[in-house]
């Protein structure tokens, strides 16, 4: 059986020869790439927001969120309405805003939470486990 690159240079023989390192590094992913999984809307906000940290276009924005042209139209038009972003007309960039910091100080706090509760419980995906624990109480 081919293996992927194998079954490339037989179909584009003078295209991979000539650019084999790049073809590699599509096949392979690197230590940076992450498999791409089902991402949260929560997430995707987020990694706008981040993109927009020191002011990004929206093609910044598509690449540093992964997103296509029509998905970060929607996203920008969520967080504007919602003053999570600010449009600079001058600079033609996009920018954080207060608002939009402190949602990625809850995100973030909110994962880490998350993936400490997951770490140090072994049980966490027992349904089962989850309901016999006491349920939380407000404090005064």
């Amino acid at each position: 059986m081919y293996d992927v690159k194998s079954r490339l240079l037989d179909c584009f023989p003078v295209l991979i020869l000539g650019f084999d390192n790049r073809i590699e590094s599509l096949i392979t992913p690197t230590s940076k790439q992450r498999p791409m999984k089902y991402r949260s809307r929560m997430e995707i906000l987020a990694m706008v927001l981040k993109s927009s940290m020191r002011g990004a276009t929206k093609t910044r924005l598509m690449y540093g969120a992964y997103l296509s042209y029509a998905q970060l139209k929607e996203y920008l038009t969520f967080a504007l309405e919602r003053d999570l972003l600010v449009y600079d007309d001058g600079l033609q960039v996009y920018r954080l805003t207060t608002k939009g910091l402190r949602y990625l100080n809850a995100y973030e706090e909110i994962n880490e939470i998350i993936s400490l509760e997951e770490s140090n419980n072994p049980q966490h995906h027992n349904v089962e486990a989850s309901f016999s624990q006491k349920p939380l109480e407000v404090m005064h």
